[in-house]
């Protein structure tokens, strides 16, 4: 039996979920996802305007690369809002090991 591969398999799984807990909890994008938490969606123009500083399209490609958050294209502008189907996976799975909440009423 080749364990091998599957070892490797865990190991990126478990990268990739360490790269998501600490995407959500750095102050920018925690930012973020504050503000879509109170607006429910905003197209790039308005996060721009609300988030000036930093590199914001790298956030919001980043949040959606890691299915945080979903991306409508539209005629204009795409329209970003949270995945709260998502985040409600990782908060139920995390919080009773961690105890901790990511800040984001994601159950409503």
């Amino acid at each position: 039996m080749d364990t091998g591969n599957t070892i490797q398999d865990m190991e990126k799984k478990l990268q990739r979920a360490i790269d998501f807990l600490e995407l959500l909890q750095l102050q920018r994008t925690s930012a973020i996802l504050d503000y879509l938490q109170q607006q429910g969606e905003a197209d790039y123009p308005a996060l721009l305007i609300q988030f000036p500083k930093g590199n914001i399209q790298r956030d919001l490609e980043r949040l959606v690369e890691s299915s945080i958050l979903l991306k409508t294209e539209t005629y204009y502008q795409p329209v970003y809002r949270i995945n709260r189907e998502k985040l409600e996976r990782v908060f139920r799975a995390t919080a009773p090991v961690f105890k901790v909440s990511i800040g984001i009423d994601v159950v409503n």
